[in-house]
């Protein structure tokens, strides 16, 4: 007997929108890529931009030529640089209603979605029929349809900010709708018991920064989860006991925690080493016995071809200025999550600490020129040579608190040591980590010394069962997956 795929609404702001700088984009990417390889036949809700309009067309052909169009525009509006909210109701009078009469707001917002709405066909998923789709949206290809639906996400957050109630959308006919990342949508016309909300972090409730309108999204997310009263899973046990410090009183059917989620990219990364052309190794002459393969390559020759600036003679000025870095000393990598800014003034000190001992490299930092030579923020040109940077490294240094941004992984799959704080999400993601004491600069400072003064650190904190890719497949994409696959009963006929 044939398996009936099961049908999977997925609501996601990570994938549904543009450019998003989230640390749990990866995540999503891993849950969309994880619901394709069980099986399941899914519709990921993509916001339509208030300014966009379908085109006519007539004859035989007209519903391939639409969903052609269609498709393309989703394909366009999700490769343009960043999210920008097309926000509804956001001028004086509105703002005024919110604050007066803000039942007649949510009255006017949901009749005016479902009217928006109203026959708003799926979009088939023929992305083979597209050409110049961007590598950094292969992901889109595990979606089976599109549901492009006008300013969905922006009006979600407005809503919630103005207290008009959570966005809906019909769920007819999916046996499950998944709601990633706390979001406030609610599903109608779909049992309470296949619904299912996926929690990244709940750091924005506790966190004294967070800013008052997330706090007010986050916060009406919950109120939405508690009305429909579904399953829930988390991204690590932490963010599950963080629930149930938080949301104790809210009823679910069931929740479990499916762990740490590697993407198709991290799978194929540990997998397969970064690999150069051989024939750009032979353009340096001091790399042309060398091997391509990265994890036979010294970490010196590796900076030397990807940063050749650091060693190229240039004029007697800048030779006075003593530019050049020791390639003979190893080097570190400095990230961030990506919505998190590069703190530079942490980068000099510990340049200043490991001075004479170790380089240090800054991702994603813009221009600077530091004092120290051993300090260096380059502009890496694409994603191999990005993950080239990594795989040399000696330690990849990830000092932010919270979100799991996916360098930690990408470090654990490249067998690089990571240190970052000693905090419950991150010894969950990367168990084999050198933890510090947090968040103060000092121990991390203290931390480095010791990592410089045990030059086997690397082989230490690598050796075990992550440096094996089929371990690492299984801990991070096999077994979080298998307990998806039993929480949504995708196994159903």
């Amino acid at each position: 007997m044939k398996t009936r795929r099961p049908k999977v609404l997925l609501v996601s702001q990570n994938l549904g929108t543009p450019g998003v700088r989230s640390a749990w984009r990866e995540y999503s990417v891993a849950l969309l890529e994880s619901l394709k390889a069980l099986g399941a036949e899914i519709t990921l809700v993509v916001e339509r931009s208030a300014e966009y309009e379908d085109a006519a067309y007539s004859g035989p052909s007209a519903s391939a030529a639409q969903n052609a169009a269609r498709l393309s525009s989703v394909y366009r509006y999700l490769s343009t640089g960043s999210f920008e909210p097309t926000l509804f109701y956001q001028g004086r009078l509105s703002r005024m209603l919110a604050l007066k009469a803000p039942a007649v707001l949510a009255v006017h917002a949901r009749l005016s979605q479902r009217r928006d709405d109203a026959g708003q066909a799926p979009i088939w998923n023929e992305a083979s029929e597209l050409t110049g789709i961007p590598e950094r949206l292969d992901h889109l290809r595990s979606a089976d349809r599109f549901l492009f639906l006008k300013s969905f996400y922006s009006s979600a957050s407005l809503r919630a900010v103005y207290g008009t109630g959570p966005a809906e959308i019909d769920a007819q006919g999916y046996d499950a709708a998944i709601t990633d990342g706390l979001f406030p949508v609610r599903f109608r016309n779909v049992p309470a018991g296949s619904v299912v909300t996926i929690i990244h972090d709940l750091s924005t409730l506790e966190a004294p920064s967070t800013p008052a309108k997330l706090r007010r999204i986050t916060g009406q997310a919950l109120l939405t989860l508690a009305d429909q009263r579904g399953a829930v899973a988390f991204a690590s046990p932490s963010v599950q006991a963080q629930f149930g410090r938080i949301g104790a009183a809210i009823p679910v059917t069931r929740s479990v925690s499916l762990g740490p989620l590697a993407s198709n990219r991290l799978l194929k990364i540990a997998a397969e080493p970064p690999v150069f052309e051989r024939s750009k190794l032979l353009a340096r002459a001091d790399l042309a016995a060398e091997s391509a393969d990265l994890s036979e390559m010294r970490a010196s020759k590796v900076v030397r071809h990807l940063l050749p600036e650091l060693f190229e003679d240039g004029s007697r000025e800048e030779r006075a200025g003593s530019r050049k870095w020791d390639p003979t000393l190893p080097y570190f990598v400095l990230v961030w999550p990506p919505e998190r800014q590069v703190d530079l003034g942490l980068a000099e000190k510990l340049a200043s600490k490991a001075e004479g001992r170790a380089n240090l490299i800054v991702l994603r930092a813009p221009s600077h020129r530091s004092a120290h030579l051993n300090l260096y923020c380059p502009e890496v040109r694409s994603e191999q040579e990005r993950l080239a940077l990594l795989a040399g490294a000696s330690a990849l240094v990830y000092p932010e608190q919270t979100g799991s941004g996916p360098a930690l992984l990408e470090g654990v799959a490249l067998a690089v040591p990571v240190i970052c704080p000693d905090v419950p999400l991150h010894r969950e993601f990367a168990p084999n980590a050198v933890f510090y004491d947090g968040p103060s600069d000092g121990p991390l400072l203290s931390e480095i010394v010791r990592v410089l003064d045990a030059p086997t650190v690397k082989g230490a904190t690598t050796s075990g069962p992550l440096r094996d890719h089929d371990a690492f497949a299984r801990r991070y994409r096999a077994e979080p997956s298998a307990r998806l696959q039993e929480l949504l009963g995708a196994n159903s006929t």
